[in-house]
């Protein structure tokens, strides 16, 4: 669960979470009475998740599907066993790291400094997606992620 700023997407929730629609909304009709009028005081939407909130991640990759995109908000899963259960959370200063029960690891939120492990040409993830590359894909499991301002490591073993 995570709660807090969302403008980078430090809580990782999709925009089709009803949070992050109401958000959305209460933003559109903040620019909307500027639009009318400019010189209208007005308070900032705060980009805020006020509350704890579950937080939703991809299945695991799958023979399939080695890459497989989080799925759709549904009021229906509140309360189910997520699909792909966490281990292992740190958070960073805009960004945060997950590891997965099945050894995956994740990561959303500020990557402007390649600090989600994504590359260099992620600058926002706003939710979280699988760390994927060469070495982890090559069999290793990840153990366990750490989170700093600008970097992440991960610690991971490639079983006998």
């Amino acid at each position: 669960m995570g709660c807090g700023r969302t403008d980078d997407g430090q809580v990782g929730l999709s925009a089709d979470h009803p949070i992050m629609r109401d958000l959305a909304e209460r933003k559109a009709e903040r620019a909307k009475l500027l639009a009318e009028d400019p010189t209208k005081e007005l308070a900032v939407v705060e980009e805020l998740v006020p509350v704890p909130t579950l937080i939703r991640f991809p299945p695991p990759p799958s023979a399939d599907d080695a890459k497989p995109a989080l799925p759709s908000y549904s009021a229906d899963d509140e309360g189910k066993a997520p699909a792909n259960p966490i281990a292992q959370v740190s958070a960073g200063t805009r960004h945060n790291l997950a590891v997965s029960r099945s050894g995956h690891a994740y990561s959303w939120g500020t990557g402007e400094n390649s600090q989600l492990g994504l590359g260099p040409d992620v600058a926002t993830q706003l939710t979280p997606i699988r760390i994927a590359n060469k070495a982890l894909d090559s069999g290793f499991k990840v153990e366990f992620a750490s989170s700093g301002g600008q970097h992440c490591i991960l610690l991971a073993s490639k079983p006998a």
